[in-house]
């Protein structure tokens, strides 16, 4: 769930928002796979509802980032990352979370440090489970929690639009590298919610600077592999 699908979470979900969550579910999960065509009356079908929420689904996945219409706006294709892409979205984070930091230390409460340690608890027992669904879900409220409490409008427009896209390449490094994605993002939110305990904003700002930039380093190498693989595997089908 995003920052704006938080600000919906007193409403009941529409059909759209339940349509628009089943397919952004599904891109993140890679089950929607990079590049793959998405196709308004495929999708219905497949969803067991009308091409109108799927068309609205697509426009607001496509403001996420997550997929990108054809001219004729009657089919889409998933999002597929650059290296560009990959180090923009990792920058932006370590900007935007350093701010965040910043504005929301002085409204920290022990009852927000609380929650962040319950979510840490929570993501020890999942990484177990390898439950890739709650686990990104966990990831993303450990940071929004921080986010929230920034008490910042345009924060949150940027943040929502980032997030999306965050979330899919998470979930496409924890599949490539498990124990040492999901160990390290453990210990990492630990020593934030260490540095936010302790009010210090310059160690939060090195934290957020560093954890990214090997965020970001792993995950280009994660794209390159699969470029290789792929590559391979079409030169071995060509033969």
């Amino acid at each position: 769930m995003s920052a704006e699908q938080a600000s919906r979470r007193s409403a009941s979900p529409s059909l759209t928002d339940r349509v628009t969550e089943q397919i952004r579910a599904a891109i993140v999960l890679g089950q929607l796979a990079p590049g793959e065509k998405l196709t308004e009356t495929i999708l219905a079908t497949q969803l067991g509802v009308s091409r109108s929420p799927v068309r609205e689904a697509l426009s607001r996945l496509e403001v996420m980032g997550l997929v990108k219409s054809s001219a004729s706006y009657s089919s889409a294709c998933v999002w597929s990352p650059t290296e560009q892409d990959v180090d923009e979205i990792y920058c932006l984070r370590a900007t935007l979370e350093t701010y965040a930091s910043e504005r929301a230390l002085p409204c920290l409460t022990e009852e927000d440090f609380a929650q962040l340690e319950q979510e840490i608890n929570k993501q020890e027992s999942l990484v177990k489970l390898m439950d890739y669904v709650a686990l990104v879900n966990s990831d993303r409220l450990f940071h929004e929690l921080v986010v929230l409490r920034a008490n910042s409008s345009r924060l949150l427009l940027f943040w929502d639009q980032l997030i999306s896209q965050w979330e899919v390449l998470t979930v496409r490094r924890w599949r490539f590298d498990a124990d040492r994605a999901m160990n390290r993002m453990l210990a990492d939110h630990r020593a934030i919610l260490e540095a936010l305990r302790a009010k210090d904003i310059a160690l939060l700002a090195q934290l957020h600077r560093r954890i990214n930039k090997e965020l970001s380093e792993e995950t280009k190498e994660l794209l390159r592999r699969q470029s290789a693989a792929a590559s391979q595997h079409e030169a071995g089908a060509a033969d």
